[in-house]
């Protein structure tokens, strides 16, 4: 009764953000054709576990088969924008293709891909002045081409 044990784990870990991977030698492709790769598939499903490789992982001249696994839960009752990139890395490193997982929250971004926003403070507009002032305008008004000109006046401004 492995089928059981292997139930009852995956039923603790339910509500738990949890990823499990391994080289598990069940062919997914075949969960439709053979009854014991099915109640597998079923039972992870239904205890919120995805997998994430889709694609063949072992493929020799005659066969392409998916027994390496990943499957994650990230669990309903954690407010998380988390996104999930995964996949097999095509190298002849072994009989297997090797597999990766990435999770990353969407939330979190760089300074850079911040929205711009505008803050009018009397502070910014001082600086904002002090800068036009002192800023080199010679690139705009002394280049006779037009598209230069304003070229020059955006990158400065």
């Amino acid at each position: 009764m492995p089928h059981v044990a292997l139930n009852q784990t995956l039923q603790s870990f339910k509500n738990v953000p949890c990823i499990i991977a391994g080289d598990f030698n069940i062919d997914l492709t075949k969960f439709n054709c053979n009854d014991n790769t099915g109640k597998y598939t079923d039972m992870l499903l239904l205890n919120n576990f995805l997998p994430s490789i889709l694609l063949p992982t072992r493929v020799t001249p005659k066969s392409a088969t998916l027994i390496d696994h990943i499957y994650y839960n990230l669990c309903s009752k954690i407010n998380i924008d988390a996104k999930i990139i995964s996949g097999n890395f095509l190298q002849d490193l072994s009989d297997h293709l090797p597999n990766y997982f990435i999770l990353y929250n969407e939330k979190t971004k760089d300074q850079k891909q911040r929205p711009l926003v505008r803050i009018f403070s009397e502070n910014n507009y001082s600086n904002f002045a002090k800068f036009l002032q002192e800023a080199d305008w010679e690139p705009v008004h002394l280049n006779s081409d037009v598209n230069v000109a304003y070229n020059n006046f955006a990158d400065i401004l």
